[in-house]
């Protein structure tokens, strides 16, 4: 997977937010606390899976000061490639009390057409057609995919050895 984009439309603390990975090396997300560095992988997170941080409903996603049954759009997209294909995963709200709708885009890699649509509105079938497309659960995704703060301060205090076996793990 090469993730090329996530953009993020009032989910948390923020309003519309784009972020662009670079392509290659490690890409870092930095900031103050309370900037929204938790809420970007923790909506990519979401729009592959629906996980959601430990206690929270999907309704409370949902930016504070937004009504999605008024007309706002609360949602995730996710633009990444695997193999020749391009995907647009949209994970959206579609009422304030948390309802979702899971669609899934594709078109070949390079290609100026329209996506198409390979599955959803389904949340069910989306999540099974993720999952069978990365060819990993939510746990193993997350697990393989991000370093947590927690994992840099054990690099930064561990060791040579220690840090050697942290970053086996990460890689």
């Amino acid at each position: 997977m090469i993730l090329l984009k996530i953009e993020i439309d009032n989910i948390r603390s923020h309003g519309h937010y784009v972020f662009e990975p670079s392509l290659t090396g490690t890409t870092a997300i930095c900031g103050p606390n309370g900037a929204g560095k938790s809420t970007i992988v923790d909506s990519f997170a979401w729009c592959l899976y629906g996980t959601r941080p430990a206690g929270t409903k999907n309704s409370e996603m949902i930016k504070n000061t937004v009504s999605v049954e008024s007309g706002s759009i609360s949602q995730v997209k996710i633009i990444f490639i695997v193999g020749n294909r391009e995907y647009l995963i949209q994970r959206k709200m579609v009422n304030d009390k948390g309802g979702v709708e899971l669609n899934i885009y594709s078109r070949s890699v390079d290609s100026e057409e329209e996506y198409v649509l390979d599955c959803g509105p389904g949340v069910t079938s989306s999540e099974a057609f993720i999952r069978k497309l990365l060819g990993v659960d939510e746990r193993g995704f997350l697990s393989s995919t991000f370093v947590q703060q927690k994992q840099v301060d054990q690099i930064i205090s561990a060791g040579l050895r220690e840090r050697g076996a942290v970053i086996e793990r990460l890689i």
